[in-house]
């Protein structure tokens, strides 16, 4: 089987461990190219077969939010992801394989990213699959990485920490809401 260095690359990440879905998707990585002139099995044959978001767009939206880029961030989720087709599940499912493996995040950041995409991605399993989950989170991602860009900004301005504490309290009490809302949903059954 002819195939490209990003060609296994996409297979590995599509299998996600799995020897039968490798195969699997090889073979109908191969079958899709044969029907063309190259005949080689590629990247974008693979992530066509196996209809997933590409993780080199949803790795750019992942570090538009790590830029605190929100306006990007969203253009890139809604055009390129959800006005072609994706499911919020495969489209959020993408974001935490591509975000775990993200090499340039730091740890840190990465885990906070990584709760939040989980906390996103229990609400699409329950059936809140809709594009406002998805803006939600690149939202409070970007929101992440400006706390983080004010919290590496000079503490001797008052102006500046007057700034970072209203950042911080308002994180906080976003990052509260949900739960007491299903808190106060669930008491009074």
């Amino acid at each position: 089987v002819p195939y490209t260095d990003d060609g296994l690359e996409a297979i590995l990440f599509t299998a996600e461990g799995d020897m039968r879905h490798a195969l699997n998707n090889l073979q109908a990585a191969n079958s899709l190219a044969k029907g063309k002139a190259g005949a080689m099995v590629n990247q974008k044959t693979v992530f066509q077969v196996c209809d997933q978001p590409h993780p080199t767009i949803v790795r750019s939206i992942v570090d538009a939010c790590d830029k605190g880029n929100l306006h990007l961030a969203i253009q890139l989720l809604e055009e390129k992801l959800w006005n072609s087709g994706y499911a919020a599940s495969d489209i959020i499912g993408t974001i935490f394989k591509v975000t775990k493996a993200h090499d340039s995040l730091p740890e840190g950041k990465k885990l906070e990213f990584l709760r939040e995409i989980g906390f996103t991605h229990m609400r699409i399993a329950s059936g809140v699959n809709t594009l406002l989950q998805l803006m939600g989170l690149v939202a409070r991602l970007s929101r992440m990485a400006e706390v983080t860009a004010l919290d590496q900004k000079d503490y001797n301005d008052d102006d500046n920490n007057n700034k970072i504490a209203m950042v911080y309290v308002s994180s906080v009490m976003e990052s509260l809401q949900p739960q007491s809302f299903y808190y106060s949903t669930t008491t009074m059954v």
